[in-house]
């Protein structure tokens, strides 16, 4: 069983929403920023201006000027940082369980070349993988993918995963090679059962899998 708390990488749809909510805090933020330069030049002007104005703003009420003016410059830099460190916020479709591994597995970033062999619609969702300890099962995982002739919504999501000619085994979803997020997104389809899947995963199947355990998400599997 693991997890991560580092971000997975953004879909395209992420990244679009992402890259439109920083260009809308960017335009307050020079807003803000034209907004406070043309009050900073009314006041300059103001002080050369007029006599009165100088005296009023540099003497009786220099305090003010001054912190005023400061502010201003404070409030500036604060909001060119806050464009500068601006994040993608953390989705609600991902919950909290998206990355846990089977019992023993170790969880790990995707290999790039694995990735590319997936297809398209599964990319977003093939980010990270989980792979069996070899202290704990050794060669006894079946490394090519496993039917699941008795769970038809399971194995119609294997199947679309493992789509793909010329694909390599170590590359498709199996008993050895576990892509968790695929299964979640799944399973949170189903309110009334949202671990239906992952527990239909490590229950008695007719292949290997059933040698696995589930305890974070399934901790009974019938």
């Amino acid at each position: 069983m693991a997890a991560s708390s580092a971000d997975m990488e953004l879909t395209e749809k992420e990244k679009k929403e992402f890259e439109a909510s920083k260009g809308r805090l960017f335009k307050a933020t020079i807003a803000v920023n034209v907004m406070y330069g043309v009050i900073a030049l009314l006041i300059l002007f103001t002080i050369f201006l007029s006599q009165r104005a100088r005296e009023v703003l540099t003497d009786t009420f220099a305090p003010f000027t001054i912190t005023f003016v400061a502010g201003m410059l404070l409030i500036i830099i604060w909001l060119a940082l806050l464009v500068k460190d601006f994040k993608p916020t953390t989705y609600s479709t991902m919950e909290q369980d998206a990355l846990l591994c089977p019992d023993y597995f170790v969880l790990e970033k995707t290999p790039a070349a694995t990735l590319n062999a997936i297809p398209a619609k599964y990319k977003p969702l093939a980010q990270y993988r989980c792979v069996p300890r070899g202290d704990v099962f050794g060669t006894s995982l079946l490394a090519t993918p496993p039917t699941f002739a008795n769970h038809a919504s399971l194995s119609n999501v294997m199947s679309g995963f493992n789509a793909g000619s010329g694909r390599a085994d170590a590359t498709k979803f199996s008993c050895a090679n576990v892509y968790p997020t695929v299964l979640h997104t799944e399973d949170i389809k189903n309110v009334n059962d949202p671990n239906r899947l992952r527990c239909e995963f490590v229950k008695n199947h007719a292949n290997s899998c059933n040698m696995l355990s589930w305890s974070s998400i399934c901790p009974n599997p019938a």
